[in-house]
């Protein structure tokens, strides 16, 4: 899946959520990058498994790194 747009976080935010095998298992990386007045921040959020057939959650790890994100930039306008 290629980075894109994500609206509610800050001025502008782009999530990024990349897949990548391991021998054994994956490894899926999910970052979330915003800006809010002059401050860039980044969030990642990172998981890995040796099981092959393990499912990696993209939604679910997603849901993560933009809660982290919002209390982050939430954080800023107070």
């Amino acid at each position: 899946m290629a980075p894109r747009p994500l609206d509610g976080i800050g001025d502008v935010a782009f999530i990024d959520d990349r897949l990548t095998s391991t021998n054994p298992g994956e490894r899926r990386a999910v970052t979330l990058a915003f800006r809010n007045a002059n401050v860039l921040v980044t969030v990642q959020y990172t998981v890995s498994t040796t099981l092959v057939d393990e499912d990696l959650d993209s939604g679910s790890l997603q849901q993560r790194a933009q809660t982290v994100a919002r209390q982050l930039a939430e954080g800023f306008d107070e």
